[in-house]
């Protein structure tokens, strides 16, 4: 039976029609938003860690321009005299001191910052003999820690303020850290704040064990 023209016209309408139906469909996928999540297959993406889920962090620090907001525990104070717990307050000037260390933070070159009232002469510690030159530990002589370049002193000293700190319930309230000056003597961190002469600690304890940790040192 041979092929009219009209069943001809009908099979080109319908080859017409199926193939707009596909490029419809084409163009349809192409410009289809992506389903939220497909965009990275669910085995790279970072899981959670499950023991710090919910867990705030002792310190951190926001900064909106030239205000900083320190957070502990996820609360903000305005100052470390703000912490209700004593017990916090000593891990947070632990945390600030470790900070420091990592920072490596030395002695600032600008004008030194004022000191409070010399203590009266009745409180002044005599002068401990040294091993060379023989001079007092006074603020004023401490650049002779540094006389032996081999010698770490702040770590030395520091070990021994350690051990004193350890048989003397009464100071665990300060956190004392020593770090060698540049250009010799010390550097001494109380309670995260930085001291570049003994006389500029405010604490009678702290310059107390510290004059007795360099006596110690000297006898070892």
């Amino acid at each position: 039976m041979p092929i009219t023209q009209d069943a001809i016209l009908s099979i080109l309408l319908g080859a017409i029609g199926v193939l707009v139906v596909m490029i419809l469909f084409l163009l349809w996928r192409a410009l289809r938003p992506p389903r939220p999540g497909s965009e990275q297959p669910p085995a790279s993406r970072p899981k959670a860690d499950p023991a710090l889920a919910g867990k705030a962090p002792l310190l951190s620090i926001e900064g909106h321009g030239d205000t900083w907001t320190v957070r502990v525990h996820g609360h903000a104070y305005r100052g470390i005299a703000a912490i209700p717990d004593e017990g916090l307050r000593i891990e947070v000037r632990r945390a600030v001191a470790a900070l420091v260390r990592f920072a490596g933070i030395s002695p600032p070159t600008g004008p030194t910052p004022p000191r409070p009232p010399s203590p009266p002469p009745s409180v002044v510690a005599p002068p401990v003999p040294r091993r060379e030159p023989v001079r007092p530990v006074t603020p004023t002589t401490s650049a002779a820690l540094a006389a032996g370049p081999m010698i770490d002193f702040a770590e030395e000293i520091g070990t021994i303020i350690d051990e004193l700190l350890a048989t003397d319930p009464s100071l665990t309230q300060h956190v004392i850290d020593l770090q060698n000056r540049a250009g010799g003597g010390l550097v001494f961190i109380v309670d995260g704040t930085i001291y570049h002469e003994l006389a500029e600690i405010p604490y009678e304890d702290v310059k107390a064990v510290i004059r007795r940790a360099t006596r110690e040192w000297e006898r070892r």
